[in-house]
């Protein structure tokens, strides 16, 4: 068969598929060349951006260029690694010369920028060149992810760290500091010393140092096996109850199976310890943990030297000691100082009482008429949406007969008697009440116990502190509904809520504090009738609302959605 032209032309390529290969060609040469620029500049870039170049000296040096060559990229993975990966980076370095490593590092450490400097000074540290004062520099901008490497490189030269720590750390006294001397005292803490972390925990006057520490160890604190080591011997409560609730806040899901299996045992020692600070603190861990609390068998009376004790209710009584504060009274507008002594313990619920709770009262068949709250509507569910939120919507009356109510079914004599008058309030008629004297039955706590409690020690205006920044973790305040009792830090008595969440019917009569300077024991007017005290603040107020000092009054049959009320006992009464 005889091919004709038309055969042919069928088998060349046209004029403009010539056009399209030679098109195509162009671009794949193109792209070819893009990516052997990009390659260069990102030779340029790991070396060009500590200005590092590498020198016919330094090839020499390590024996010829492609080792240099290497050396160089190993150092520039150093730089750019965190976290464990920084210990594996640095691991790499000793397949080179440990000299010739030694001055590559010096050298992109003297032309570093500055996230580069704490990586290379920790890989100095491996090799022997151990720069104590710079390591303690970079500490103070480092992610929480080089924790356990600072402290691996301090460990070199732990004598000497810890006498610069400790230098470090009598700088601090500012408290914008703080969070710098937090991490001193946790390295520290990690190198076998623990005065710094003692130290900051201690603080009663001026929680502030103390709140600090706390929230900067629940971010910044490295491998919590090793903090978990060292705080099983520990005995100091303040110290021990920070640690733990500064865990608390430590999420499980973010936590290896090493730490959880280390925490939870030393967490539920903490809840089994006869200190009320350091077994609060675990009952926070707890809820945050979503651990379910173990049963307490209901007792009276704290034991022995214990210092709380379980109802049959349920309820945390906490025992608090005798002592003496300063308060002011800043709802009269005055800022004169008072000194109060109250010179018996008494008993106090760690958390206001639940709707749970309250409900359980009203509940009970077995109460007379009389002894139940009349005409009671109910707690408002938008506000106290389940039944562990604090109940609210109580009058003061309503919280006594939950009282009396309590001590009889504990089996204790009630600490309120009608005093067989009428008060009118708001054109009705009620009961008034008085205390029993050398009543061990649950009542109300005082104004004066409230606050002596609240402040727990502290001469600030809030359990935290001056300053607001932390206060949210401790208190519910500027919103529109409560948060379940003991959904917030405990103070460092073990009390959750002194601060927020509903304000608090106390015991006293409200009056103006007067002119006088000193009291002891005081309790408000005797055998007067009017406006009962209101303490803490409630989810609604402001901060300055909740100051320790700070407290409210209305009439003893107000039932609003901000009142609720925590319950108290004297004891022991002799």
């Amino acid at each position: 068969m005889v091919k004709t032209k038309e055969t042919k032309k069928t088998i060349q390529p046209a004029t403009g598929q010539k056009q399209n290969l030679a098109i195509l060609l162009g671009l794949v040469i193109a792209v070819i060349g893009f990516a052997v620029g990009a390659l260069v500049q990102q030779n340029y870039a790991l070396f060009g951006e500590s200005k590092v170049v590498p020198t016919t000296d330094a090839a020499t040096d390590s024996g010829n260029g492609g080792d240099n060559r290497s050396l160089q990229f190993a150092i520039q993975a150093v730089k750019e690694a965190q976290g464990k990966v920084c210990f594996y980076t640095i691991k790499d370095l000793k397949a080179f010369p440990r000299e010739t490593v030694l001055r590559e590092l010096k050298r992109h450490l003297a032309g570093s920028y500055p996230r580069h400097r704490l990586p290379l000074t920790l890989a100095l540290a491996h090799f022997g060149e151990i720069n104590v004062e710079g390591i303690i520099e970079g500490v103070v901008d480092a992610p929480k992810s080089e924790v356990d490497n600072l402290v691996a490189a301090l460990a070199y030269a732990q004598q000497q760290a810890l006498g610069e720590i400790k230098l470090a750390s009598k700088a601090c006294a500012a408290p914008r500091l703080w969070r710098f001397k937090t991490r001193l005292a946790l390295l520290a803490l990690r190198l076998e010393d623990q005065s710094i972390a003692l130290e900051m925990t201690q603080s009663a006057a001026d929680p502030a140092e103390r709140t600090h520490f706390i929230d900067e160890l629940s971010a910044w604190h490295g491998d919590l096996v090793s903090l978990a080591t060292i705080m099983r011997d520990v005995e100091n409560p303040l110290f021990l109850s920070a640690v733990c609730s500064a865990v608390g806040s430590v999420t499980v899901e973010s936590m290896t199976h090493d730490e959880q299996t280390v925490w939870l045992p030393l967490v539920m020692r903490c809840f089994e310890s006869g200190d009320a600070a350091v077994r609060s603190a675990a009952i926070w861990t707890m809820g945050r943990w979503g651990i379910p609390q173990p049963a307490v068998e209901p007792a009276k009376s704290p034991r022995g030297e214990q210092q709380w004790h379980v109802n049959g209710l349920g309820m945390n009584m906490v025992r608090i000691s005798p002592g003496e504060f300063r308060r002011a009274d800043l709802l009269g507008g005055s800022s004169v100082l008072h000194k109060v002594t109250l010179t018996k313990p008494f008993l106090l619920s760690d958390r206001e009482v639940s709707v749970s709770q309250f409900q359980e009262f009203m509940n009970d068949k077995l109460i007379p008429e009389t002894q139940r709250p009349a005409e009671w509507e109910g707690e408002k569910t938008e506000i106290s949406p389940t039944q562990q939120h604090p109940v609210q919507r109580v009058s003061w009356f309503d919280a006594v007969l939950f009282c009396n109510w309590l001590s009889r079914r504990e089996g204790l004599t009630p600490a309120y008697e009608r005093t067989g008058e009428k008060q009118v309030v708001l054109a009705k008629e009620y009961d008034s009440w008085r205390l029993v004297e050398n009543a061990e039955g649950y009542r109300l706590p005082t104004d004066a116990e409230f606050e002596y409690a609240c402040r727990a020690g502290s001469r600030t205006k809030y359990c935290v502190g001056d300053a607001t920044d932390l206060l949210a973790v401790y208190a519910v305040f500027n919103q529109g509904r409560t948060e379940a009792c003991a959904s917030k830090r405990p103070n460092a008595w073990g009390l959750f809520d002194m601060h927020g969440n509903v304000w608090e019917w106390c015991h006293d009569v409200f009056a103006q504090y007067g002119d006088t300077r000193e009291f002891v024991d005081p309790e408000g007017p005797v055998g007067e009738v009017g406006n009962r005290v209101l303490r803490g603040g409630c989810f609604q107020s402001e901060e300055q609302q909740l100051q320790a000092s700070m407290r409210d009054s209305i009439q003893p049959a107000g039932r609003t959605t901000a009142d609720g009320f925590r319950v108290a006992r004297s004891w022991p009464l002799n």
